[in-house]
């Protein structure tokens, strides 16, 4: 939570007096840490971090969840290292293992914006389909994640020159961001 409401002097207070009690007495909030903790390289900017911490845990934690949502970080800060090949694999390593609904969505959206870099409209497309009817069954149509889906498809839809579309999209997206977040954000 701390890290989601950007509290990031409270985050490093955390992730300093936490780390070695996690490691020592439950190794799967350990592993949860570090996965904070390469988010948030990422928020710093710093990828290459991220991705060294990440890639030694990977071939430590047996826990599916876990590892999913480590390949999902190391997706993000592949693909902002513009290593989007990379980024791909960890994606489809998500959708082939995951089992939480929200890691899928996660991939399928992540996987989207990879073929939509690509110029891959129409795969962009159909990942951001799988993405929105993921999330808006499991979180429904008023939820940020599915605001950025239709974010995401309006950008497919503008690329493509459907403008109307495109406008409903990024309405949509607007509206949900706005009532979530409000107008300052």
């Amino acid at each position: 939570c701390i890290f989601m409401l950007k509290k990031f002097s409270a985050l490093d207070t955390v992730l300093t007096k936490c780390e070695l009690f996690a490691k020592q007495y439950n190794y799967n909030v350990y592993l949860k840490l570090k996965t904070i903790e390469g988010k948030y390289l990422i928020e710093k900017g710093k990828y290459d971090d991220c991705i060294l911490l990440l890639t030694k845990l990977t071939a430590q934690t047996k826990n599916n969840t876990i590892l999913c949502e480590m390949q999902l970080t190391l997706a993000d800060a592949n693909q902002r290292k513009q290593l989007l090949e990379n980024s791909r694999a960890h994606y489809q390593y998500v959708i082939k293992n995951a089992k939480d609904t929200i890691q899928l969505a996660r991939a399928y959206n992540g996987l989207g914006s990879y073929y939509c870099v690509l110029s891959a409209l129409d795969s962009a497309k159909s990942c951001y389909d799988i993405a929105y009817n993921k999330f808006y069954q499991h979180l429904g149509g008023q939820h940020t994640r599915t605001a950025q889906v239709h974010y995401n498809l309006g950008l497919v839809a503008d690329r493509n020159y459907d403008l109307f579309v495109a406008e409903q999209h990024f309405t949509k997206a607007l509206i949900i961001y706005k009532k979530r977040v409000g107008d300052l954000h």
